[in-house]
């Protein structure tokens, strides 16, 4: 009959698993040294602009937007421009007017000239800072 070798000799089985745990604890060991020397990257701080800059910011690319609008009569690239900006809270309703107001002309709604009139009217009305 032949036997194993593990089981008539506890000392070799004890010794095996002994290191199985010795090299998972180094490879653990390990990896979190490794996780804790990696470089941390730095992220340089966001630039805060104050919503008075928001505003001038937004009034003028509104602005520049118009007047490519005028030249080139292309609704949807102004339109997707608009969108592109970032508005201040007191501005949004206005903003939103405006992109309606292209929109309604790209898609070819009846009502889409005076809906952009009125739009381009309330900006215009606005004070500038």
């Amino acid at each position: 009959m032949a036997s194993s070798v593990f089981r008539e000799r506890w000392g070799i089985r004890l010794g095996v698993f002994a290191s199985l745990c010795l090299v998972l604890l180094v490879l653990r060991f390990h990896g979190q040294r490794r996780e804790l020397s990696a470089p941390i990257a730095i992220i340089p701080p966001a630039s805060v602009r104050s919503l008075a800059q928001i505003h001038i910011d937004w009034q003028k690319a509104v602005r520049d937007i118009l007047t490519t609008y005028e030249q080139d009569h292309q609704a949807i690239r102004a339109r997707d421009a608009l969108l592109a900006l970032t508005v201040a809270p007191t501005d949004q309703q206005t903003h939103l007017q405006l992109v309606l107001g292209l929109n309604a002309i790209s898609e070819g709604a009846p009502s889409a000239e005076a809906k952009w009139k009125a739009a381009k009217q309330a900006f215009l009305q606005q004070p500038s800072i």
